[in-house]
């Protein structure tokens, strides 16, 4: 892909803030591979609150992506 390397860059790889993983996700019942974007392992913390505009923005990323509302109500609780 051609854009990859824009890709990168707008997700922190180019500057370390982010890694790229390989992970395998189903898609209509078929298993694929995907790549994410996960944070640096020396940028990780569990020390502090996860902020409440992170936790919106997955609420609203959750109902977007149209998966069941018993996920998006559960994830607030998760994420503190």
């Amino acid at each position: 892909m051609n854009d990859w390397p824009i890709i990168q860059h707008k997700e922190g790889v180019v500057t370390g803030m982010s890694v790229e993983t390989t992970l395998r996700v189903s898609v209509d019942g078929h298993e694929v591979e995907a790549i994410a974007f996960v944070t640096a392992p020396n940028r990780r913390s569990l020390v502090g609150p996860v902020s409440e505009r992170y936790i919106e923005a997955l609420v609203r990323g959750t109902r977007a992506s149209g998966l069941p509302e018993e996920c998006i109500v559960s994830l607030p609780a998760k994420a503190r």
